[in-house]
């Protein structure tokens, strides 16, 4: 596999970055676009007072370590 594709030299080696990037681009469009369900004051990491919480860091930490685990168990399957 050796073509152009708007420009840019697609190989073996590079296609599976390249096709990574361009279904990140979609992703974050398509986020941009359609995901308004939260309000500003969900998306502020304060309480009320602008004060950072120590439950505010957990209930984050503990979103982002399960999309980790999630990402890394979809990777398990696909290999397997």
């Amino acid at each position: 596999m050796d073509f152009k594709l708007v420009g840019i030299r697609v190989t073996m080696h590079n296609s599976p970055g390249l096709l990574m990037a361009i279904l990140w681009i979609i992703l974050a469009l398509l986020t941009l676009f359609f995901f308004f369900d939260l309000s500003p004051s969900a998306v502020s990491f304060s309480n009320e007072w602008g004060q950072k919480t120590a439950e505010d860091f957990i209930f984050y930490l503990r979103l982002i370590i399960s999309h980790y685990q999630t990402q890394r168990m979809i990777i398990h399957l696909i290999k397997h």
